[in-house]
């Protein structure tokens, strides 16, 4: 990425949610980030 952030693992789909991706900042902190639509969350 241009800020010098690096993608570990591109958004995608899979089985725990909707989207789901990680990076890591330019600090070195991994993030991962998730989205689940709300109907999704109400079968939790």
């Amino acid at each position: 990425m241009d800020n010098g952030a690096k993608v570990e693992m591109p958004i995608n789909r899979t089985f725990f949610a909707e989207k789901s991706g990680t990076l890591t900042d330019p600090f070195g902190v991994s993030w991962m980030l998730l989205y689940n639509t709300p109907e999704q969350l109400q079968g939790m």
